[in-house]
């Protein structure tokens, strides 16, 4: 027998729609934060400045306080040190990480 003989295996094209709901999670993928990251920061939304604090090195425990408290890319814009460690209770030390961060971010 030849190897011409020898079939592939036919290829199931299922007429079913693809079944997403079963995937990953909001927590996995995050395709409205991915896009939104090219956004200018006074353009945030909440979930975003969340997202933004949550990634900075040992600030992720604010990153409710920052929601809960409505603080959006506005807000975070026009946020002083003094703003930070007063009214939201960060660490002096985290508070100027959270600056610097975002004064990076706006470059």
């Amino acid at each position: 027998a030849s190897m011409a003989n020898m079939s592939q295996p036919k290829l199931r094209i299922s007429s079913q729609p693809l079944d997403l709901s079963s995937g990953a999670s909001e927590q996995e993928i995050d395709v409205v934060s991915l896009k939104k990251e090219e956004e200018p920061l006074d353009q945030w939304n909440c979930y975003q400045v969340r997202d933004f604090i949550e990634k900075i090195d040992n600030c992720e425990e604010y990153a409710d306080i920052f929601f809960n408290e409505k603080i959006d890319g506005a807000t975070l814009d026009v946020l002083s040190v003094r703003h930070l460690t007063t009214f939201l209770g960060v660490k002096m030390g985290h508070a100027l990480d959270i600056v610097r961060r975002r004064e990076e971010r706006r470059r």
